[in-house]
This record gives C-alpha cells, sequence and structure tokens, in this order.
C-alpha cells in the first residue's frame, strides 16, 4: 500500500470570541482614555484646582494622588485601566474659594439668553442634557450653608464649596456621554456673574448678600441683661478675663448657646458690649464682628445644628481646646475663690461659735448672720462643684511634651 505524506504547512485557524474581542478593544480604549484624563488633570493642578479620579458609575473616589509627578500619574490611572476599571474625572471645589458652578440645562439656558449676557465664559457640557457655568463669587456675596441649593436633577441649581462636580473628558451614563469644554478655564478663566444672573440667584434663594453688621441697630446692653441675667455660667464668662480676646469672646459664645440663647443679634450684642471686649477700641472692630456674624450665620443654619437640637460638638471648637497652660490658670483662679470662701467661712464660723460661748452677753448670730453663712457655704459648695467638673472635664488631658 502506497502511503502519502503530507508535508506541507497546516493551517490553524485562530478564533477569537466576540466577547474576549470586546474585552481587547475596551481595555485598548480605556488605556487611551486615561492618557487623555492624565494631560486633563494636569492642567487642572496647573490652575491650583483639586482633581479626583472617580469610578464610573457609581463615583467612588479611587485614590489617586495628582500632587505627584505627572508620569506617576499616568501609571496610577493605567493601572487601573487595566484592572477594567472605568475612570471619570472631577474637580473638589475649594470650601474657601470663591469658585462655584451654576448647573442649568441647555433648554433653560436659551430662556435665560433673555437675561442678556449671563453666561460664563468657562463652559462645560454634556450633549444635550447639562451645561456647567463655573463662575467666581463676588466678595459681598455669601453661598448658604448647605452644599448643594436644589436638586441636582433640577433644571437650575448650584454646586457649592467643598462638592465635587464633573470635569471634561468624563463621560457619564446612562447616555455615555463625553463632557467637553465649550471655553477651557485655562483659555477663559471664569468670571464674576453678571448682575442680571446675581439678581437671579438671589431670588432663587441660591446667593444672599453679605450684610455689614450694623452695631447701631444690635440691642444694648440694659436690653441684653434682663435676658441673660439667669444665665450664671454666661455671667461668669462675661465677667472673667482671659488671655486673648479671641478666647474671650469664643467662652461667651460658647455659654451663651448653652444656655439656649440663638438670636443672633443678641449673640452680637454680647461681644461688643462684654464688658473686657475690644471691638469697640481697635479700628477694624466692626470687621472682626462682621466675621464673628458670618460664623454664627453659618453655626445657626439647619444643616449645621444637631438632630436633637444641641451643640454641635466641635462647635466652637477653639474654646475647648485650650493648651495645658490655659488650663492651669483657670484652675489657679478657681482654686483662689475657693480658697478666699473657705476663709470667710472661717471667720464667720468664729465669730458664731464665740456668740453661742458668750452667752447672752455676747453678741448673738441672728439671722443676718445665719443668712450670710447660709449664701456663703452655697456658694462655696457651687464653686467646688464647678471645680470638680473642671478637673473631670480634663481628666483625659495629655501631658505637654
Amino acid at each position: 500500500m502506497e502511503r502519502t505524506s503530507d508535508t506541507g504547512p497546516r493551517k490553524f485557524s485562530i478564533k477569537a470570541e466576540a466577547k474576549e474581542l470586546d474585552r481587547v478593544i475596551q481595555g485598548r480604549k480605556n488605556l487611551d482614555d486615561v492618557k487623555a484624563l492624565a494631560i486633563y488633570a494636569a492642567q487642572y493642578r496647573g490652575l491650583d484646582w483639586s482633581p479626583l479620579a472617580l469610578e464610573v458609575p457609581h463615583g467612588t473616589d479611587l485614590g489617586v494622588n495628582f500632587d505627584q509627578p505627572a508620569t506617576k500619574c499616568l501609571w496610577s490611572l493605567m493601572d487601573l485601566a487595566l484592572q477594567e476599571i472605568r475612570v471619570g474625572l472631577a474637580i473638589r471645589l475649594e470650601l474657601h474659594s470663591p469658585l462655584f458652578v451654576l448647573r442649568v440645562k441647555p433648554g433653560l439656558s436659551r430662556i435665560l439668553d433673555r437675561l442678556g449676557n449671563w453666561r460664563s465664559p468657562c463652559i462645560a457640557r454634556l450633549g444635550d442634557f447639562w451645561e456647567h457655568h463655573f463662575l467666581l463669587l463676588p466678595g459681598d456675596w455669601h453661598l448658604p450653608p448647605a452644599p448643594i441649593i436644589g436638586d441636582k436633577k433640577a433644571p437650575l441649581s448650584i454646586i457649592g464649596p467643598g462638592q465635587l462636580v464633573t470635569v471634561p473628558p468624563s463621560v457619564e451614563p446612562p447616555g455615555q456621554e463625553a463632557w467637553h469644554w465649550l471655553a477651557p478655564p485655562w483659555e477663559q478663566p471664569p468670571c464674576e456673574p453678571s448682575p442680571e444672573l446675581l439678581i437671579l440667584l438671589e431670588d432663587c434663594g441660591f446667593i444672599s448678600r453679605k450684610s455689614a453688621t450694623s452695631v447701631e441697630d444690635l440691642p444694648s446692653w440694659k436690653e441684653i441683661y434682663p435676658r441673660i441675667s439667669h444665665a450664671e455660667k454666661l455671667l461668669q464668662a462675661l465677667l472673667a478675663p482671659e488671655e486673648s480676646s479671641d478666647l474671650y469672646y469664643r467662652k461667651i459664645l460658647l455659654e451663651a448657646l448653652g444656655a439656649g440663647f440663638q438670636d443672633l443679634d443678641l449673640l452680637l450684642g454680647l461681644l461688643w458690649h462684654a464688658p473686657h471686649s475690644e471691638l469697640k477700641h481697635e479700628t477694624d472692630g466692626r470687621e472682626q464682628l462682621a466675621q464673628w456674624a458670618e460664623k454664627l450665620q453659618e453655626l445657626l443654619s439647619p444643616e449645621t445644628s444637631s438632630s436633637d437640637g444641641g451643640i454641635p460638638a466641635d462647635v466652637l471648637g477653639e474654646a475647648s481646646a485650650d493648651s495645658p497652660n490655659e488650663f492651669m490658670s483657670e484652675l489657679q483662679i478657681l482654686a483662689a475663690h475657693t480658697l478666699m470662701l473657705e476663709r470667710q467661712l472661717e471667720e464667720l464660723e468664729d465669730q458664731r461659735s464665740s456668740g453661742e460661748e458668750g452667752g447672752q452677753g455676747g453678741p448673738q448670730p441672728g439671722p443676718i448672720r445665719d443668712l450670710e453663712l447660709q449664701n456663703n457655704l452655697s456658694e462655696l459648695e457651687d464653686l467646688r462643684q464647678a471645680v470638680e467638673d473642671f478637673l473631670a472635664s480634663i481628666a483625659n488631658l495629655s501631658e505637654p511634651e
């Protein structure tokens, strides 16, 4: 039998499954996308903006450090892409920055054109879904304490300091549209809103004017005292000087809030009329009072208040974060008052004892003397309790290094 041998090359057909092919294509696209993200992130850092890498679509912070060199940022983003993680880009609006974002539907923006030239020169757009107008809030205006005013799904809303805003070239589901700049901030920086837009935002409750604090409109001390006369701790805080004016004002406010006073004018009046207040005598006293007014407005807002109506744990934190030296100074004052009262009581008891031993010929204590003794005993007990409370509050104070 004749054998035939096939010496020709064998042909192998390599078939890639559709899923695997899609995965390869998507992986390549992810790598291209993160390269663009790295370039944009570097440009945002050049503007002193704070970029963050977020997982799409859930918005989880992926922890990429954009403060490191651009090459390392790119490698970090590429590692995420190789893990088939979809990466988006956002910036965090800094708390003390005037930068904020007006979020508006494109259809509504065309209606707003009746206001004239209201648009920001710096605009990001997401297809026909959203426009982000990047703006700078003027110094005499402020945003309400709520970080986001209104529903983000509403046709018009504000994204304020402390919040995240998606920026190009991120993609957002469900439409899978990509954000893009109509005018990027490195070419057209954000500017202040037009007067017409300011009026609109004020009417919507998104912003409000900073009112200059007028001391002439504050209640007088004659009006204040009857309202606070029952608050002993507040009165003690008013009468006790502190090493610094700032600490003095904070302790007054802490005791006033603790006593349930939440009237802004009353609180500012306490600071202005306090016996040891320097606000009346300093050239920038009114400006300082305006700063206290701004802090108190934020503190008294519903968003800042605790759920049970009490004072938040971190309220006026500097007032309770005294140094060990300040703690010891306060303790010495309490100890001195205690010693003085004890000596007075000893003298009164000696006088009372000598009066009782002297019989009818000696001085009699009488009701007035007894009342004075009882008052001093009560005051001493209160002071001792204050010392105990004070010591309990610093029981966990660490020793200075």
